[in-house]
């Protein structure tokens, strides 16, 4: 009968459309964006399940977006857990980090990356209404913790470490 061809290229074989660079930017693109974006590069329209192979071939797959805070820098961090790691043991470590809840948010939560990486978009992260948490943990669990609304300023850290985590050490 015939060889069947590519799609993508109109050669046999197949060939990655899809660079890594490409999925790098395009991480939290839904399907219908990835059609539109291989149509421009190879002149054809796929479908959803012809797109779905391809990214399957090429080895990437669908996963919860991780956002990485864009002015974070690897290096730095590297060096200060290296620090912490030689000047400290567990025990005398507390651990306190604020989070927060935002009620809504327009970012996307699943994205597409190669198999065995996480799927990275550094993101600017949008404040409005949210509730904080100031949660205070150590080996052996959560020693103290704060609930409030909107954020926490300086006043309030402070009033939090010195009523509810030092006391508990004095």
């Amino acid at each position: 009968m015939g060889c069947v061809n590519d799609l993508f290229t109109g050669k046999s074989g197949k060939r990655k459309i899809f660079t890594s660079e490409d999925m790098q930017e395009k991480v939290d693109y839904y399907l219908d964006e990835l059609i539109y974006e291989m149509e421009i590069k190879t002149g054809k329209l796929v479908s959803i399940p012809t797109l779905c192979r391809s990214l399957q071939h090429c080895g990437i797959t669908r996963k919860k977006l991780q956002k990485v805070a864009h002015e974070q820098n690897e290096t730095l961090r590297g060096f200060f857990m290296y620090q912490i790691g030689i000047e400290y043991n567990a025990e005398q470590l507390i651990f306190i980090d604020e989070t927060s809840k935002n009620k809504r948010s327009i970012s996307r939560l699943y994205g597409y990356s190669y198999k065995n990486c996480r799927a990275k978009k550094k993101v600017v992260f949008i404040r409005g209404k949210r509730y904080t948490i100031l949660p205070a943990l150590t080996v052996d669990g959560f020693i103290a913790a704060d609930i409030m609304e909107g954020s926490c300023d300086k006043d309030r850290f402070r009033t939090f470490i010195i009523t509810q985590v030092v006391i508990i050490y004095l």
